[in-house]
């Protein structure tokens, strides 16, 4: 499962954050600013904040 946050109305806009980042770590003014005019998709991605690892392939 995804986790992500979105912010704001209007056209849609997808943000990634670096690695080591978070949604929640990306929030700055810039997002503030940008979800006033857009619909603002903040993911976490995989292994990263509250965006679990993807399950592994068994190798036996």
């Amino acid at each position: 499962m995804l986790a992500y946050d979105i912010l704001g109305h209007g056209p849609g806009l997808v943000l990634l954050h670096g690695i080591g980042g978070t949604a929640a770590g990306t929030r700055s003014p810039l997002v503030d600013a940008l979800s006033g005019d857009c619909t603002v998709f903040l993911p976490d991605l995989p292994g990263s904040g509250r965006g679990p690892l993807p399950p592994t392939a068994d190798s036996s």
